[in-house]
Formats: structure tokens, C-alpha cells, sequence
């Protein structure tokens, strides 16, 4: 459970920082973390919702929580990480 939890969070990580950087890598808006978010919600919930039909597979509202966190916190990251252009 723990396994999944950490592999979960650090994937989307990933894909949140990577999504910022190519959605508006100079924007420091909450309105570019919201869209991560909710990109990474409608990618996880439509993977959990395909478990559902899968037999060997079992759906978790877990794995969508950690996926949505895990991809807010790589945009957030990256958000801090990187100086925009005023500030250079």
C-alpha cells in the first residue's frame, strides 16, 4: 500500500513538472497549477475507471488522490524552482 502510495505520487510528480514546463514554463499562476490538476484527474480517474472493467485490476479512489497531489506538487514545484522573466 505504502509502495503504491510513493510510486503513485512520484509518476505524477513527474508529469506535473513536465506539464508545467510545457503549459507555461515563465507562469507563476494558480491558474496553470489548477490545470495540472485537473489534467492529472481526468488521466487518473479515466485509468481507475478502466480497472473497473479489467479482472485482474482493482480500481482505488487512493491512487487518483496521490496521482492529483503528486502532479499539484511537480507543478508547484517547478512554479518555485524556475525565476519568470521579471525576474531575471
Amino acid at each position: 500500500m505504502l509502495k503504491d502510495i510513493v510510486g503513485n505520487s512520484l509518476w505524477f510528480m513527474m508529469f506535473g513538472y513536465l506539464l508545467h514546463y510545457q503549459l507555461n514554463k515563465d507562469s507563476r499562476t494558480l491558474r496553470t497549477i489548477t490545470t495540472i490538476t485537473t489534467i492529472a484527474g481526468g488521466i487518473s480517474l479515466s485509468t481507475e475507471f478502466f480497472q473497473v472493467f479489467c479482472h485482474n485490476r482493482i480500481a482505488s479512489i487512493t491512487d487518483v488522490i496521490c496521482n492529483v497531489l503528486g502532479a499539484g506538487l511537480g507543478g508547484t514545484l517547478l512554479r518555485n524552482s524556475v525565476p519568470t522573466a521579471t525576474e531575471r
